[in-house]
């Protein structure tokens, strides 16, 4: 399985190349973004998250996305998870100067799987997302009916470090530096030829505070193909994180018996 990923990750950095070889109109944004994560841990190697993510400009402020995501996972065998979920997506116009206010509604089905490797105080996570998305129709201003549907791919690598870490076994007062990369690419009738669709370059510092509460802030740089043309988004993101962790996996002790 890993010589497949590394393959398909070979593969990808040649398409984001080959796009960016040809010379685009880059158009530069800043923004923010808030996250609230939280996850529950079930029996029988079973977990359910939950997401908010609140997205918009810097300057001007102005929404850009609202998204609320869900997933469950399974444990699997040798350090894997299988995962599967639903993404509600709201977007608001790229342009953070548009004078409509025209939010355009998504639903996505996303699935995959995800490998965790430790190495002392470093791990490699890494995780292949299958997507697919279902667009609502809409005019420059309007809704309209019916949907547009694309097939997206994103493989993503992360290398996490522990800074400090003061106790073995609990990650309480741990500090943790995540770096990584994700890149997306898609396919579909609607796409008109343009099969990469943004490249996501991440740094993140993450605190614990408890066992079980951990914040982090972090910066994103996302470079994006513009729907319909060839130029590009590159965006300047600062990040806010607050992830929640619930354990329903152990179960309740049995009532002593009445004598």
């Amino acid at each position: 399985m890993n010589s497949v990923i590394k393959k398909i990750f070979a593969f990808a950095i040649t398409c984001l190349m080959l796009e960016g070889q040809a010379y685009a109109q880059v158009t530069t944004q800043n923004l923010i973004w808030h996250r609230f994560d939280v996850t529950a841990k079930l029996p029988r190697k079973f977990r359910i998250s939950l997401e908010l993510n609140e997205r918009y400009y810097a300057v001007p402020a102005a929404q850009h996305q609202l998204v609320l995501r869900s997933n469950v996972f399974y444990d699997l065998k040798h350090h894997w998870t299988a995962f599967s979920g639903y993404t509600y997506f709201l977007q608001s116009p790229n342009d953070p100067e548009s004078t409509t206010n025209l939010v355009v509604p998504e639903h996505r089905l996303q699935h995959g799987f995800m490998h965790h490797q430790d190495y002392g105080k470093v791990a490699l996570v890494q995780r292949l997302q299958i997507e697919e998305r279902f667009f609502r129709n809409a005019t420059k201003t309007e809704l309209i009916e019916g949907h547009r549907f694309v097939f997206r791919f994103r493989y993503r690598m992360f290398v996490d470090i522990k800074l400090l870490n003061r106790n073995e076994d609990k990650p309480k007062g741990d500090w943790v530096l995540r770096v990584g990369d994700e890149i997306h690419l898609q396919a579909g009738q609607s796409i008109k030829g343009q099969p990469f669709d943004q490249n996501r370059a991440m740094a993140f510092l993450q605190y614990f505070i408890t066992n079980n509460l951990s914040v982090d802030i972090g910066y994103i740089n996302w470079y994006q193909q513009r729907s319909g043309s060839q130029g590009f988004y590159n965006r300047h993101i600062f990040t806010t994180g607050l992830q929640a962790k619930l354990d329903f996996s152990k179960k309740p002790p049995k009532p002593d018996n009445p004598k």
